[in-house]
């Protein structure tokens, strides 16, 4: 093709690939189809996540934080639902002084709220016990926020079980001490090769420090509210 032809072509190849496609209207099918979508992608986007998170949730965490995220419901979902189910139960099944936790009775029972506050200082141990790993900061957040829905989750299973079986009236201090350390022990089991799948690496180490990072979360949580629970006691009495 000549200098000419070429420069006479141009303005009709432009105007083919500026030319718009035909404008279809909206339809109330269409609306309707696509809000029902919004309306349940809310409720099965979560619960995919969560069953995921209980088969192999490091690995769930690991795609998310690497860009994965069309059907993955983000931590602070996850994390916000987790502790919302927790105080609801809590707020059906507890009794006595658990209904200190009870966020319908008084503003102060949705302290449960500043647990992904108090993740920031765990998740910050957790990115040093795992500096040498690519992972940010953010990307601990994350994990740790997962970690917080899913414990909390199965924090209001065990209340529910305990609600209709009884297994939870105990009697005896040391029986409590003795339960209390199972299920932390099964957190930081669970927290731990979570750390295994997230860092893809099931070393001895990765599965200690992982542990020890469930461990600055427990640490640095009680620590933190055992100063609210004296503030509200103060504010009672």
């Amino acid at each position: 093709m000549t200098p000419p032809e070429k420069a006479r072509a141009e303005p009709e190849r432009a105007a083919v690939t500026l030319e718009e496609p035909p404008r279809r209207g909206l339809s109330m099918r269409g609306m309707l189809g696509d809000a029902f979508g919004s309306v349940t992608d809310l409720v099965t986007r979560p619960m995919r996540t969560v069953g995921s998170l209980l088969k192999r949730p490091g690995q769930l965490i690991r795609s998310y934080v690497e860009g994965n995220r069309a059907r993955i419901a983000g931590p602070g979902r996850i994390a916000f639902l987790g502790v919302s189910l927790f105080l609801v139960v809590n707020s059906l099944v507890a009794t006595g002084m658990a209904k200190m936790f009870d966020p319908f009775i008084w503003w102060k029972g949705f302290w449960p709220y500043i647990a992904p506050l108090l993740l920031l200082p765990a998740s910050a141990v957790q990115r040093l016990l795992f500096r040498k790993r690519r992972f940010s900061f953010g990307d601990t957040y994350a994990f740790g926020l997962y970690m917080l829905g899913t414990i909390a989750a199965f924090h209001a299973v065990l209340l529910t079980i305990n609600y209709f079986t009884g297994l939870g009236d105990v009697h005896s201090s040391t029986t409590e001490y003795v339960r209390n350390g199972i299920i932390m022990l099964i957190e930081a089991v669970y927290v731990a090769w979570a750390a295994t799948g997230f860092y893809d690496d099931r070393k001895p180490g990765v599965w200690l420090r992982g542990a020890l990072s469930y461990g600055a979360f427990v640490g640095i949580s009680f620590g933190i509210l055992y100063a609210v629970f004296s503030y509200i006691i103060g504010g009672i009495f």
